[in-house]
Parts: structure tokens; sequence; C-alpha cells
């Protein structure tokens, strides 16, 4: 009977520690709602039943610019960021020469460290629930749903580089780059760029033709496709041509993987 009584002692020592735990794991939620604060949650709860505690978005929220910060992705992007540099470095160094700048490049490649930020699709609580965007909370995460914005910021090789100017949606990107003074001589026009607010990236360069490996075929997507555009909130993003690295003009796929890149860390990296 003692050995019983030990036992159930033991087993309350561990078990109700491990539930109290679970139940005051926390998550933050910050900018524009009616309750932001820090939040304690039960296993199971989503982000629909966050934004009911926190009292709704309120009426000035952007949710189109919501961030969700998580812990738990840094090992996934982490991998995902090793294979695309060590991609790069086996195309780097394929051929011979210019060795001290192709190392420096990969050097610099190799300090990156991926954020922590998951994209999130925010609706009202009552429409978010039950979707596949309604996530399931994890301990740590910090939600943010800014203010809403009309403006467009534009970086990179243009002649005023970090402009941001009111744009309406659906603006035509080249707008933006005009209102930024335009190109700069040596902006690579091709692989121009869009940044969301949420850290995704998507061309914003119309290619009139191009490779499809499914079908095996050249396309003409240029005849088939509407244009690109920008929304407010979103980052333009113009490359630079590499000026003294020959060995970067011959890497045909280096601009992807450097924009790929530039999604897992925010960081935009250019070869010289």
């Amino acid at each position: 009977m003692k050995n019983r009584a030990r036992a159930i002692v033991f087993l309350a020592m561990i078990l109700i520690p491990s539930a109290a735990l679970a139940q005051d794991a926390s998550v933050t939620i910050l900018g524009a709602v009616r309750r932001p604060g820090t939040y304690t949650f039960s296993k199971g709860e989503r982000l629909s039943s966050l934004l009911v505690r926190a009292g709704g978005i309120a009426e000035n929220a952007w949710p189109g610019g919501a961030v969700l910060s998580r812990e738990s992705t840094m090992g996934q992007k982490e991998r995902l960021l090793r294979d695309l540099i060590s991609r790069i470095e086996r195309e780097v160094f394929a051929k011979p020469g210019e060795e001290e700048q192709k190392r420096e490049f990969i050097e610099t490649l190799a300090k990156l460290r991926p954020g922590r930020l998951v994209p999130v699709r925010l609706a009202h609580p009552r429409l978010l629930k039950g979707s596949e965007d309604d996530l399931p909370l994890e301990e740590g995460d910090a939600l943010y749903v800014p203010s809403k914005t009309d403006i467009v910021t534009v970086i990179g090789a243009v002649k005023m580089p970090g402009t941001g100017s009111p744009c309406p949606p659906k603006t035509d990107p080249e707008d933006c780059i005009r209102r930024a003074g335009g190109f700069s001589e040596n902006a690579d026009r091709e692989h121009v760029y869009r940044l969301k607010a949420d850290g995704t990236v998507h061309p914003l360069s119309r290619k009139w033709i191009r490779w499809n490996p499914k079908e095996s075929r050249w396309e003409i997507p240029a005849f088939r496709e509407s244009a690109p555009t920008v929304e407010p909130g979103d980052t333009v993003v113009v490359p630079r041509k590499p000026v003294r690295s020959t060995w970067a003009r011959a890497i045909r796929d280096l601009p992807q993987l450097l924009m790929e890149i530039h999604a897992l860390t925010g960081v935009r990296v250019d070869p010289q």
C-alpha cells in the first residue's frame, strides 16, 4: 500500500508540472488588434482563438501584412538555406578563375541566418476558424498585425533606393521604379522581384520565352499571363548586375537562387 502511495505521489510530481507547463505556454499578439499583449494558451488552440481573445482586428488593420514569428521554423529554413548556398558554391567553383572573389562571396553567404517569419493569411476570426490558414499556436509565437499602408518601397539598383511612395493596389512596378528615379546603370532589369511583408518573394520581370521542364518545351508566357503588379506594403527589389565578377554572369540560375536566399534571410546579397 505504501509503495502504491509513493507511486501516485511520484506520478503527480511528474504529470502535474507537465500539465501546468502546457497550460502556461504563451503567445504574443501586437499591432492593430483591440487588446494586444501576451496570452497563455492550451494545446490545440489556433490563430482564430488568439484573435478572438485579442478582441479582433482593429478597423485600421492591414491583415495582408500580418507576420508570424515562429522558432520551430528555424531548423527547416536553416537546411534550405545551406542547400541553396551549397548549390551556389558548386556552380561558382565549377570553373577556375577569380578564386579570391568567389571565396569572399561564399563566405558572405555562409554568415547569413534564416529568419523566423511564417506566411499567414488573416481574416475575421469567424471566417478564419476551420480554414487551412487557421494555424495551430506554438509556444513563443509572436503575431504582428500592422496598420494599413499605401506605401510601396523600392530598393536596390535605382537612382534613389529606399524611396517609398503611395501606390494603389495593382500598380505597375515600373511606375514605382520611376518614382525612385528609375533604374541605375548597373540594374538587372530581367530579375526584378517583389518582397511581401510576410517575407515571400515573387518575380516581377516577365520573360518572353521560358523553358517548361515538366512539358519539355519552350513557352511564351508573356502572351498568356497578365502583367505583374505590386500592392501597398510591398518592396520592389532591383538586383545589381555583377560588374567585376565574370563568374557571376556565367551562372544562369544565380539571380533566382539569391532571390530565394533573400526570402529566407531578409538579406539581399549581390555579387560585385
